[in-house]
């Protein structure tokens, strides 16, 4: 009998395309990469949204978990970072508890810089509290129903896709802000003490 095997070519390999070849980060630091890819996708999709008015009911799934997630490594940055500044070497947090995360970046901001809440920090609040009441285990938007068999959002119908991007905007920009500085200060503690 002949053998009539098919070569298929790699799935994940380069190709002469080289502009469509994506780098995958080898480097220190390359959390950013990650985090900044999720953030980049949620918008992107929010973008062929708001340009074609389609798709909406199918890409809201994707769209809500890459934000959630972006979040969520946002947060473990800022605490990893945060943690390793204030000596505490405990690392990355492994959990995906956006409250809890949330509750020790806050701590560990307010630690850093000694200073008053400023209102962004109120933001904040209210827009992990959004994501915690819809989505507490962070697989609303990855999976239909739970492990139990129940849906996995009874309590919502409609999500306007254009408000949902615009109304995380300043927290992300507030939240990364938070992340350069905490960064840039355990950079010069780095550089001070001698640490490469």
């Amino acid at each position: 009998m002949k053998n009539n095997k098919t070569r298929h070519p790699p799935v994940f390999a380069s190709a002469d395309d080289w502009q469509n070849n994506a780098c995958i980060s080898q480097y220190s630091g390359k959390e950013v990469a990650y985090l900044e890819g999720y953030r980049l996708a949620a918008d992107t999709l929010v973008d062929h949204v708001k340009e074609t008015g389609r798709s909406q009911d199918y890409l809201v799934y994707p769209i809500v978990f890459l934000y959630r997630h972006y979040f969520e490594l946002l947060l473990k940055l800022i605490i990893a970072d945060g943690r390793e500044l204030l000596d505490n070497k405990r690392g990355f947090p492994t959990h995906h508890r956006l409250i809890d995360l949330w509750n020790e970046a806050k701590g560990l901001t307010r630690r850093t810089w000694k200073t008053h809440d400023p209102p962004e920090m109120g933001e904040v609040d209210h827009v992990i509290a959004e994501f915690v009441k819809l989505d507490p285990e962070g697989e609303s938007f990855r999976y239909p129903v739970k492990k139990d068999g129940q849906n996995t959002l009874p309590q919502i119908k409609l999500i306007n896709l254009r408000q949902l991007s615009d109304s995380l905007k300043g927290v992300s920009e507030f939240l990364d802000g938070v992340h350069s500085g905490i960064s840039g200060y355990l950079d010069h503690e780095r550089q001070n003490s001698g640490y490469n």
